[in-house]
């Protein structure tokens, strides 16, 4: 819902003038979404991308309360197997490194995100 109303409000933001513009010029409705509509959100959707990934590596409590990972290891995700290693198994090195990958992981990510959002906003970074 979140990134739903996100994107409403972006789309609801340009102004009409501009889809008005387009059609009169005699752009398909196709046209003005891949030309116009999608070009404009392209920040909105990147952040929209980056909130989401970072959220899918935020599982733990849903999974860890509905199935503890099981049965055997099908729904187990990485906070779970950290959670696993660390506070069931007591092998804290590999419960520690895997927690180092996923922060790792979350920052290329984020940084990645980021760094093309400030790139399409003009901005030098």
């Amino acid at each position: 819902p979140f990134a739903f109303i996100m994107l409403q409000a972006s789309m609801q933001s340009i102004p009409r003038e501009t889809f008005e513009a387009a059609q009169i010029d005699g752009a398909q409705s196709h046209q003005i979404a891949f030309r116009i509509t999608i070009p404009i959100l392209a920040s909105q959707i990147m952040l929209v991308a980056m909130l989401r990934t970072i959220d899918t590596f935020k599982l733990f409590g849903k999974v860890y309360a509905l199935t503890q990972g099981g049965p055997g290891n099908s729904t187990e995700t990485l906070s779970t197997f950290i959670y696993r290693e660390g506070f069931s198994y007591f092998n804290l090195g590999r419960a520690s490194t895997a927690s180092l990958l996923t922060l790792l992981v979350v920052t290329l990510i984020s940084l990645f995100y980021i760094r093309k959002i400030l790139h399409e906003d003009g901005t030098n970074a």
